[in-house]
């Protein structure tokens, strides 16, 4: 038998349909999750008041705190400070030397401090002189309130910033040596996430004699 050519035409066109209709449908596109920024992990308050802790001279003052052993003494080019984890960031504490006082120069350091928060108490929050066994320490904290500074990608942001400082003064006869420490960079929110940390850290500061740097071989 044979065909029509007409008729062998359209049934090639009919099976090509049919071909086409019977194709698998396209690939759908993989599933690709979206990538997540790995945040630093910082421990909680309660890991890092139970953290075990050591005695540790701050660098070339003559003193210590007991801190745990995740902190360490950092020096850059002029400065050395005291760094460590806490609940949500580094903390660093800039140490220094200052230049010795007579008691007389103390008094009025202490007097002008406290005088200075009756004037201004909003933003000269705390002043707390006191002594810490032989240490004689002048607490402030200056609050500057809501200030807008640039982040690292260029946005500003808003941020509370806290001069946090600690004077202390060592008898050497009849004057003082004078150290400071001061906390670097930190904030309202980190404070209040860290002060009873921070605190229980700087409860335990002391002098260290020269016997005792001595015989650690320091």
């Amino acid at each position: 038998m044979r065909f029509a050519p007409k008729y062998f035409v359209a049934g090639l066109l009919s099976l090509t349909a049919l071909a086409c209709d019977q194709q698998p449908p396209p690939a759908e596109p993989p599933v690709v999750e979206p990538v997540k920024k790995l945040e630093p992990a910082f421990p909680s308050t309660q890991e890092l008041l139970d953290a075990k802790r050591e005695p540790l001279q701050l660098g070339f003052l003559p003193l210590t705190l007991d801190v745990p052993k995740s902190w360490s003494i950092e020096e850059g080019a002029s400065v050395t400070f005291l760094q460590g984890p806490a609940i949500d960031s580094i903390v660093q504490i800039q140490l220094s030397a200052r230049s010795r006082v007579t008691r007389q120069q103390l008094e009025s350091l202490e007097k002008g401090a406290s005088d200075e928060q009756k004037s201004n108490p909003q933003q000269l929050r705390l002043v707390d002189a006191r002594d810490m066994g032989s240490l004689r320490v002048l607490e402030r904290q200056l609050a500057f309130g809501p200030t807008t500074i640039p982040s690292d990608d260029g946005t500003l942001i808003t941020t509370e910033p806290l001069r946090w400082s600690f004077s202390v003064f060592v008898p050497a006869g009849e004057t003082f040596d004078a150290y400071e420490l001061i906390f670097i960079g930190i904030t309202e929110s980190t404070y209040k996430k860290n002060s009873e940390f921070l605190r229980s850290i700087l409860d335990t500061l002391k002098y260290r004699t020269p016997e005792a740097r001595t015989g650690a071989g320091t």
